[in-house]
């Protein structure tokens, strides 16, 4: 008998302090990837996938005297995700960064910040938020502007297209 409720002992020591430390893990259906028990749980976004649009629209340059501001972009067109919407890009030289705004009609929108604003090359976005229905939204990909500064005008017409993901 003493056998036995010593390894009833042990079993119910191992068993509670096992309780009593980490949070356990355990699978999440769907994914095969482990989550924690009793943590907070994340916003996985049920909406989204691949995302591509194209804009089109004028470009700005301020300047006053010798000195140069941001350049900004505002053009219309169409989105995965949005329909028919518009675009706002503001590229700053002086280190501020680029953020991009996609509207829809509603009022709900995309906010990115990018890499840069390079005519032709490529840049890098990464989503950083929205409103609306995008409240919360996330994805990553790339957005490629034609047409625009490389010209060295101070004002002008643009197009752009953007492709890679949006979750929401």
């Amino acid at each position: 008998m003493s056998t036995r409720r010593s390894l009833a002992a042990a079993w119910m020591i191992l068993a509670l302090t096992g309780c009593a430390g980490e949070a356990q893990i355990a699978p999440n259906v769907g994914n095969n990837e482990g989550a924690r028990v009793g943590a907070a749980s994340h916003r996985h976004p049920s909406k989204g996938g691949n995302f591509a649009s194209s804009y089109s629209g004028h470009y700005l340059i301020g300047c006053f005297e010798l000195e140069c501001y941001p350049v900004r972009f505002t053009g219309s067109g169409r989105a995965a995700f949005l329909g028919k919407s518009s675009e706002k890009i503001i590229f700053d030289y002086k280190g501020g960064g680029t953020s991009a705004t996609l509207s829809t009609s509603k009022g709900d929108s995309i906010t990115a910040s990018l890499g840069g604003a390079t005519c032709g090359a490529p840049v890098a976005y990464v989503v950083t938020g929205g409103t609306g229905k995008f409240s919360g939204a996330s994805g990553t990909g790339t957005v490629s502007i034609g047409n625009c500064v490389k010209h060295a005008k101070r004002r002008g017409s643009y197009s752009d297209s953007w492709s890679g993901t949006l979750y929401y």
